[in-house]
């Protein structure tokens, strides 16, 4: 079993695009996806770190090929990819279909509102992550409260990292409402938000 670390490499979108910041997710690099391909047929990598790689909307498309297709990985790193709220709904879909990921690390990736009902959604059908992080997404109260929703039906997820989300105390009320009916989650972290 092997871990690969591929974080901060440009290979998102093309190597012209990325050093302007244009997002523009059409013009993804043809290297991501090679990429991709080979990594929905190895059978001897358990954890992925592409993080920091501007892999945008088009890049979390193929990253769904993979995690759906390839039921070996264990961990998946994709924070800090600006996978936006269309991104996450195509991690999502990916998260349904998935048995076998128990870690995914979508931090730092501008999910809103849309993606992370997606997100809480998909973790109502998949039974396998234990471990999730969506730190600083900006997601704020109406995300809290599908996430809510979710935590009170998931059995399977023990870790959750919720911190810089812009969470007020009402957001808050409510997620601790939610943990009080499930038995399973055992650490939340809620570190820099805004419940003053």
């Amino acid at each position: 079993a092997k871990i690969i670390f591929l974080q901060n490499n440009a290979i998102g979108l093309s190597s012209s695009l990325a050093a302007n910041n244009n997002t523009n997710n059409s013009n993804i690099n043809p290297n991501l996806n090679a990429l991709a391909q080979s990594l929905i047929t190895n059978c001897c990598l358990i954890g992925i770190n592409i993080s920091q790689n501007n892999l945008g909307f088009s890049g979390a498309k193929l990253l769904c090929e993979v995690i759906t297709h390839n039921d070996r990985i264990k961990w998946l790193n994709i924070s800090s990819n600006q996978l936006c709220d269309e991104g996450a709904c195509y991690i999502a879909i990916a998260l349904e279909k998935n048995k076998s990921l128990k870690w995914l690390e979508l931090n730092d990736n501008k999910i809103c509102y849309l993606g992370i009902e997606k997100i809480s959604e998909a973790l109502i059908i998949n039974r396998c992550l234990k471990k999730l992080e969506i730190g600083n997404n900006n997601f704020g109260d109406t995300g809290i409260v599908k996430i809510s929703t979710m935590i009170k039906i998931n059995n399977t997820l023990d870790w959750l990292d919720l911190s810089s989300n812009k969470i007020s105390i009402t957001g808050i009320k409510i997620l601790f409402q939610a943990l009080s009916e499930n038995k399973v989650l055992k650490y939340v972290n809620l570190w820099d938000n805004n419940a003053t």
